[in-house]
């Protein structure tokens, strides 16, 4: 293998690891290939309008008018032989659309000539995400055709091109599904925290951040999760170091339950300390632990228009289950409501007909342990 796939090659990787590195990397994949651009475009299997991910040597206004250009390019890769075959190289001469050839579409005589190119290899990298990158190389038609020392290298660095996108694709869904989990935590009316072994906060939801905020069970002290309660600080923190170095040394490190009285003699907090099973591996910043938190004097407040919606409930019937859910007695219900205790009786009896029900304690657990209890998204 030559220095300049070798280089091409390097290059990918460093691009997969940083975005920012992919117009250099195809810079390096129009040398090597002797070509004047190279950009890759995702497609939807489906053939729907693509849109430019990465380019070396198109400029911004063109990257904007490829999806309106490329229709060719779509109905292309909507056939079964093009965007599920292994990764080869077509040129541009050898692709037709409906009996059309690619040189005839807008796509070449709008698109590329607009930016004085005309010949073209195309590669394509399905991806498991339901995309389909399609990576184009194009030379001007003065310089003519690609010579088939070129094609041959275009078609050697399409597998590890390949390889690389599909790496990118792996992070950002990733990335997309760790974002989603952490905005889904938010709704959670549970506590929920991701503690490093140093006892340090990576993240909390709005319940957890309600309690460590206001100090009297939880609490930050120079930057570490502790008890807040004085005496009882370092507990916490040596909880997390011994479960961290269990982990670490390989060792059984079950969950840790906590029950933490509070000084007002109010209902106690509980804690739930859960480590994480790649915690051995775990670097600095990375969590060890997740920390849940149940505050039985905070549950929750359950949406009454979402009771409407989710079992028919009037707006006074599900005024009445929410303010149940929240742990009230009918007599408390009645009185916050101001309406009589037989009238709050009766509205009880239609929640049970229309939730199935025929309890109060397994309507309760239904409503808190059911989609009623998340919190609307945030913004």
């Amino acid at each position: 293998m030559t220095d300049t796939l070798l280089r091409t090659i390097s290059a990918f990787c460093d691009a997969s690891a940083d975005p920012a590195l992919w117009p250099a990397a195809l810079a390096q994949l129009a040398e090597a290939t002797d070509a004047d651009a190279a950009f890759v475009a995702e497609h939807g299997f489906g053939g729907a309008p693509g849109h430019i991910a990465q380019a070396s040597g198109i400029d911004a206004e063109q990257r904007a008018t490829y999806p309106a250009s490329a229709q060719a390019l779509s109905a292309w890769l909507r056939q079964d032989d093009v965007a599920k075959s292994k990764p080869v190289a077509w040129e541009g001469e050898e692709v037709e659309v409906d009996g059309t050839p690619l040189s005839r579409s807008a796509f070449t005589l709008n698109w590329l000539q607009g930016q004085g190119l005309h010949h073209v290899l195309l590669g394509v990298a399905p991806s498991p995400a339901g995309l389909v990158d399609l990576v184009v190389v194009a030379r001007s038609r003065r310089r003519g055709r690609f010579r088939a020392d070129a094609k041959a290298r275009f078609t050697t660095l399409m597998p590890h091109l390949r390889q690389r996108l599909a790496v990118v694709e792996s992070r950002r869904s990733a990335k997309g599904a760790q974002s989603a989990a952490l905005i889904a935590l938010e709704g959670v009316a549970l506590g929920v925290a991701l503690i490093r072994a140093d006892g340090g906060v990576v993240f909390a939801n709005a319940a957890a951040n309600a309690v460590i905020n206001n100090g009297d069970i939880l609490s930050l002290s120079n930057g570490a999760l502790s008890l807040g309660q004085p005496g009882r600080r370092g507990r916490f923190r040596e909880l997390l170091t011994r479960l961290a170095a269990m982990v670490r040394d390989g060792e059984q490190s079950g969950v840790q339950a906590v029950s933490v009285p509070r000084p007002s003699h109010q209902r106690p907090v509980s804690l739930l300390v859960w480590p994480l099973p790649y915690a051995a591996e775990a670097g600095p910043d990375e969590p060890v632990a997740i920390v849940f938190i149940g505050d039985p004097e905070h549950p929750g407040e359950i949406e009454a228009r979402r009771l409407c919606d989710l079992y028919g409930l009037s707006r006074a019937e599900a005024r009445v289950a929410a303010l149940l859910a929240q742990g009230h007695r009918l007599d408390e219900t009645a009185k916050i409501l101001g309406v009589a205790y037989e009238t709050v009786r009766k509205h009880l009896k239609q929640i049970f007909s229309k939730t199935g029900t025929d309890r109060q304690a397994e309507l309760v657990r239904m409503l808190v342990g059911g989609p009623a209890a998340v919190s609307s998204p945030p913004g």
